[in-house]
């Protein structure tokens, strides 16, 4: 074989092993896999990812922003709500709840859970036809999430800020515009609920009260002139007009820079919401998530709006007959309220 006649035949298997990529599908993925794949728009252009392809580390969660949920029509008008604690609504409606959720016409829940090194995230979004289907409800004698939502047929519910563990509480609390607490401290945030539905969180009470000087004595004073369906004091708040906090600059309590079960609700848009629980993964107590770790996740799914709510044994979530406790182990801890959704389905329809 002269070297004219070798150097071609080089050329010719050079060309033929350069070619496989494009004519021969990977053997370690099935068709039916492989399109359940997304690839990030970075694969595309890269000429090495052509042919020996983009390692990624396992393990890795990333967690985007997501859009506002598309909204639903508006129901009926005879469905509405009062907003207000004497009505119990609608009860769901049993074939509409599946493993991941719940929807029909007038609200869509979905949940997610999301493993993490140290904790746990259950994600539930939330979008409502109707403000009157976002509600609250509270008990003087402690009693349990499930066995409040069980009485409210709730679809889904949260834990809310414990409002009668201490009875010289001096925070502003109302539930379903029936006040229960007017008093302001100057140190905790709050979130107030409109009734549009709508997230308003003031830090540090600033803007909700003020203090003046009455009778030669200083008082707070109460000085928002909006609508108030829902007020809570507890705290801190995590995401405020779309800007993630910076919790290092927060004096605030909870054991900010500790790892702790917690429990958060956010608006991610027009009655779009989010219940999230970030649950210990053991009961060592270096598990859970810190206040800025909670703030970031919070961001990152979109929310606009976003609030601290009571955590440790108190944080849970409750879906249909399913209890998420962001605490491991024990007994679900009797508390005084809850926040929750509902359907505006009448029953049988």
């Amino acid at each position: 074989m002269n070297k004219m006649t070798r150097v071609f035949l080089i050329l010719i298997c050079v060309l033929l092993i350069a070619g496989i990529p494009f004519v021969v599908s990977s053997p370690v993925m099935l068709p039916e896999v492989q399109d359940g794949i997304q690839f990030s728009d970075e694969s595309y252009g890269d000429i090495g990812s052509l042919f020996f392809g983009k390692a990624y580390a396992e393990g890795e969660v990333e967690v985007e922003a997501v859009p506002q949920n598309e909204g639903l029509d508006p129901a009926p008008a005879e469905w509405e709500l009062p907003l207000d604690d004497f009505v119990i609504p609608p009860q769901g409606a049993e074939s509409n709840y599946s493993e991941e959720g719940y929807e029909d016409s007038t609200i869509r829940v979905t949940l997610e859970e999301i493993e993490e090194e140290q904790v746990r995230w259950v994600i539930a979004r939330i979008q409502l036809s109707s403000p009157s289907q976002l509600r609250t409800a509270f008990s003087k004698k402690a009693a349990t999430v499930s066995s409040m939502a069980k009485k409210n047929h709730a679809i889904i519910a949260i834990n809310g800020d414990y409002l009668y563990n201490d009875p010289k509480k001096t925070t502003y609390e109302v539930r379903m515009g029936k006040e229960i607490r007017k008093d302001g401290n100057g140190l905790k945030d709050m979130l107030l609920i409109d009734d549009k539905g709508d997230f308003h969180i003031f830090r540090n009470s600033q803007g909700v009260f003020e203090k003046q000087k009455i009778k030669n004595r200083e008082q707070w004073v109460y000085i928002y002139e909006g609508n108030v369906v829902n007020a809570f004091t507890f705290g801190p708040g995590l995401v405020i007009d779309g800007v993630v906090q910076n919790m290092e600059e927060r004096d605030y309590g909870y054991n900010r820079n500790g790892r702790e079960p917690r429990a958060a609700i956010g608006q991610t848009g027009e009655l779009s919401y989010v219940f999230v629980l970030a649950a210990a993964t053991d009961r060592d107590g270096k598990t859970g998530v810190n206040h800025q770790q909670l703030a970031d996740m919070m961001g990152k799914i979109g929310c606009q709006q976003a609030f601290n709510l009571d955590g440790g044994g108190s944080a849970e979530i409750v879906f249909h007959d399913e209890i998420y406790r962001a605490s491991p182990g024990g007994k679900e801890r009797p508390q005084s309220d809850m926040i929750y959704v509902c359907t505006l389905v009448p029953e049988g329809q």
